[in-house]
């Protein structure tokens, strides 16, 4: 049995087309299948819709977070109620090629010693210059940050044994970077190529992106940290030298009109040490949110559970 997991939020434009599609594809590799589909307090009829379509997809499984918590919450709560021997998971939006399901199963069934069959982004269509090039630097930032044992431009889409997610559910970060998650978990991994093509709809503001990337930057690297200590020590090296300058001009010249530059270095010391103060503050933060052990996510309801 195959569990097809995805979330949505503001997507009852494709939802039902992509119940459709997942559908013919899990009917064509001849295997009992159900739908998880977890809606991530869409403010659009994207629930409505949902259960309008309980009656032509009667193995779809409806979960409503309480709030917006985000689709890495989304999944992993999805990952709690998956039932099948694997579970597929992907976006709902349609971006990728809707053949991924019988790609990624097939490919599984060339060795099924494999326990993870990810996808990775090898071409992306439609999309801006401006977004084509932040995903290109950022993916290449996190590449480098984690000394390379995270896979570049990672896609949601993966199938995944049943006993690597009960692994995976064992993690407890409350913010967490899905791709960083499924390096830690191990196994034994395998990357698909995979095709985006951009449909002109996204709830990722640049924002939005932004702030995940810096909550990747902070719970997967202590680079920032370790910056610190490195500009720390080369003021400390300059400031060493300010002051054989100060004590060289005062013995063979009797004064130092060194005045402006040393209200520069001030102002250049007290601004690296607010910034070192913030980097260390956002660091601080994430403890403070994890010791907190408030829930992932919170379920508001569940629909078409009892039927299965």
């Amino acid at each position: 049995m195959i569990s097809i997991l995805t979330s949505t939020y503001n997507s009852s434009a494709h939802i039902v087309s992509f119940l459709e599609k997942y559908s013919k594809q899990a009917m064509f590799l001849g295997e009992s299948f159900e739908f998880i589909v977890v809606d991530d307090a869409s403010s659009d009829n994207t629930l409505e819709v949902l259960n309008n379509s309980c009656k032509k997809f009667q193995n779809l499984k409806i979960i409503e977070l309480s709030r917006n918590y985000g689709q890495i919450s989304a999944i992993f709560c999805g990952f709690s109620y998956c039932k099948g021997d694997f579970v597929f998971v992907t976006d709902s939006d349609l971006e990728e090629y809707e053949d991924n399901l019988v790609r990624f199963f097939e490919e599984y069934k060339k060795d099924t010693t494999y326990d993870i069959i990810y996808g990775v982004i090898s071409e992306k269509k439609n999309y801006s210059f401006f977004d084509s090039m932040f995903s290109n630097v950022f993916n290449s930032f996190i590449y480098l940050l984690t000394n390379r044992t995270i896979p570049k431009n990672q896609s949601w889409t993966r199938l995944i044994k049943k006993n690597v997610v009960l692994e995976l559910l064992k993690f407890r970060e409350i913010e967490s970077y899905p791709a960083g998650i499924f390096s830690s978990v191990g196994f034994k991994q395998k990357k698909l190529f995979v095709k985006k093509e951009y449909k002109g709809v996204t709830s990722y503001s640049f924002y939005k992106k932004l702030k995940f990337a810096l909550n990747i930057v902070i719970s997967y690297s202590s680079f920032p940290l370790v910056l610190i200590c490195l500009m720390g020590f080369v003021i400390s090296f300059f400031s060493f030298l300010l002051i054989l300058y100060v004590i060289y001009t005062k013995f063979f010249y009797g004064y130092f009109s060194g005045l402006a530059f040393v209200i520069i270095f001030l102002g250049l010391v007290g601004g690296l040490s607010i910034l070192s103060l913030g980097v260390v503050g956002l660091y601080v933060s994430k403890i403070f949110n994890q010791i907190k052990n408030r829930p992932k996510y919170i379920i508001r309801n569940k629909f078409n559970f009892n039927k299965n």
